[in-house]
């Protein structure tokens, strides 16, 4: 079995040229009716994905945020919130210096 297997594997397929794999004229003749169904076809199924993406990002260009309320927030817990911040990254730097 194994020579009649390797004997098989061996043999070049007829619709493409030894050496280059160039499809042989049989190929490209038996391929040409469906090549331009086969493209509308692409153009078709690529449309859906870039027309969501693009009214995606159309809708998000123009929306300007405005409608989330953000809460007013005194001086006092600005500069409480900053503390927490610079806390946190100095906790962060040290770990990362210990790290090394």
């Amino acid at each position: 079995m194994l020579p009649t297997l390797a004997r098989f594997a061996a043999r070049g397929s007829s619709y493409y040229e030894n050496g280059s794999y160039r499809m042989s004229p049989a190929m490209i003749r038996a391929r040409r009716p469906y090549f331009w169904r086969n493209f509308g076809t692409f153009l078709i199924i690529a449309s859906v994905p870039l027309g969501v993406y693009l009214y995606t990002f159309s809708f998000l260009h123009t929306d300007d945020l405005e409608d989330i309320p953000v809460p007013p927030l005194s001086d006092e817990q600005v500069q409480e919130l900053q503390k927490e911040y610079r806390k946190e990254k100095a906790e962060q730097a040290a770990a990362e210096s210990r790290k090394d």
